[in-house]
Parts: structure tokens; sequence; C-alpha cells
């Protein structure tokens, strides 16, 4: 049996007339649309992906911004208590001079205090011994004074003597001139 032409093209025909041809091109249509709607939902699934994978990018980029910002800000912050630091440093210094000065001053004024101290214990003694040496005379003076007391007068140009009395701020009181002699003459009385 030999097949011709015309029977394979009626076979076909008959194939394809009977509905076999038709399903399988149906089912490979069927199958070609199933992997295009595969194909795009894998498309679709992808590009959701990518825009993740985009936004985890931005998210990434963003906290690595932030970070940035804050390795800087906390660069600035560790310069600006450096500066701090360093002017501190520098104040106390200048306070710790300062007091050294104040010290060294206070010691001198000290000893200046005392070097002034004994010069005036110094002159002090010689001071009271000069004020007893006069207290000495004085009490000296003062009992040839009360010696001369009877010989006193009132009247400066009188030959006789009248005896006054000198009180202790220095007042002469005159007394009479006496008639007789126990006036003139001193009594134990006095």
């Amino acid at each position: 049996m030999e097949i011709t032409l015309e029977a394979i093209i009626s076979l076909i025909t008959l194939i394809v007339s009977g509905g076999s041809i038709g399903g399988f091109l149906f089912w490979r249509q069927t199958k070609r649309r199933a992997k295009a709607e595969a194909a795009l939902a894998e498309a679709e699934a992808k590009l959701k992906e990518a825009e993740a994978r985009k936004a985890e990018i931005e998210a990434d980029k963003e906290r690595q911004d932030y970070y940035q910002q804050l390795a800087k800000d906390l660069a600035e912050d560790r310069e600006d208590r450096k500066r701090q630091n360093m002017e501190l440093r520098q104040e106390r210094d200048h306070y710790k001079e300062s007091r050294d000065n104040y010290r060294d001053l206070a010691e001198k004024f000290e000893a200046e205090t005392r070097k002034l101290r004994q010069m005036y214990e110094k002159e002090r003694e010689a001071f009271n011994g000069r004020i007893d040496a006069q207290d000495r005379k004085i009490a000296r003076m003062g009992n040839q004074i009360a010696s001369m007391r009877p010989f006193l007068c009132g009247d400066l140009k009188c030959k006789k003597r009248v005896r006054v009395m000198v009180s202790e701020c220095e007042e002469i009181d005159q007394t009479v001139r006496p008639d007789d002699k126990h006036q003139i003459e001193p009594t134990n009385d006095d």
C-alpha cells in the first residue's frame, strides 16, 4: 500500500476536520496563553520585587544618609567638646596661675607684715623705755614741786611768801595774806 499524496492530504483533512487538529491547535494556543500569562505574572512579580528592592535600596540609602549625618554630628560634637575642654583647661591654668600669684603676693605681704611687726615691737620697747624714763623724770619733778609748795607765793613782788593752792588742773588759788606766822610756815597738816 502505497501512500500517496492524496491519501495524506485526505487523512490530514479528516483529522483536521474531525476536531483533533482543532483540539491540538486549541491546546497549543492555550498552552501559549498560559505561558504568556505565567511570563506576565512572573514579569509582574519581578517588577514588584524590583520595586520592593528599589524601596529597600532607598531605605538603605536613607539609613546610610542618616548614619552619615549622625557620624558627622558626632564628629562635630566631639570637636566642640575638645574645644570646650581646651578652653576649660586654659581657664583652669589661668586661675591656677592667678592663685599662685595671689599666694606669692600674700606670702610677701605676710613676710612684710612680720617684719613690720618686729620693727614695731622693737620701737615699742624702745619707746616704752623712753616713756618709763620720762615717767620717772616727771615723778621726780612732781616730788620737787611738791617740796617747793610751801615756798610759792601768789604775789610775785612780795618778799613774804604767801601760801597758794595749786589744783590738779593747774589753777592757782591765792589765799589771803597771813597776818600771823602760822599761816606762812608749813605745818604738818598739809
